[in-house]
């Protein structure tokens, strides 16, 4: 497995801790001409703790072959992995992304961000 400092920088913000959905955006940038189109996801997640007003938010680009499944009205993503596949050379994607326990949730990316946020 290759080394990734966006992988070691994500799982020292222990995304374990955080698996409650807060927020799901997903959208689009429509170049101009004949280029592709960028599909983006945001996930904001919370604590399961209640006493705990962080949230872990994701954000990905360059998403293909998204599938999203929740299974009730709670939704809750008990982790989010992200491995590299850049060794498997498909064009631009560097990131598998999928929820491991439930599988309600899956991907692959161009590229992403992980940053933890306190909200009052």
């Amino acid at each position: 497995m290759m080394d990734d400092a966006k992988l070691d920088q994500y799982y020292s913000l222990k995304p374990v801790d955080f698996s409650v959905l807060d927020r799901l955006e997903l959208y689009q940038i429509i170049p101009p001409q004949q280029s592709p189109s960028d599909l983006s996801l945001k996930i904001d997640l919370r604590s399961h703790r209640t006493t705990d007003n962080r949230r872990l938010c994701l954000s990905f680009s360059g998403i293909v072959n998204l599938r999203l499944v929740p299974w009730s009205s709670f939704v809750q993503f008990p982790l989010i992995e992200i491995r590299p596949i850049g060794d498997q050379h498909w064009e631009n994607l560097k990131y598998e992304v999928k929820e491991v326990e439930n599988n309600t949730l899956s991907f692959f990316c161009r590229d992403f961000d992980a940053t933890i946020k306190d909200v009052e």
